[in-house]
């Protein structure tokens, strides 16, 4: 539920400030991508904790919406 609300912050943001500044736009989605990887995903593959399906699918549900949000053209 915590990754479903912060990908949906994430999309509010980069669909209401997208053309402002598409350097710190590129940091905040990069930054939402390694949170989402690094907190969510990567201790399940290290073993730091127990495989939970509901949580995988979560963290990758909101992973990718944050890449679908992820406008090419007006980030680069």
């Amino acid at each position: 539920m915590k990754s479903a609300m912060l990908a949906l912050c994430a999309l509010a943001f980069l669909t209401g400030g997208a053309a402002s500044d598409p350097i710190a736009d590129r940091q905040a989605v990069m930054k939402k991508i390694g949170g989402l990887v690094g907190r969510e995903l990567a201790p399940f593959g290290r073993g730091e904790k127990p495989y939970d399906a509901a949580a995988v699918m979560t963290a990758l549900k909101a992973l990718d919406e944050t890449v679908k949000a992820y406008d090419v053209d007006a980030l680069f």
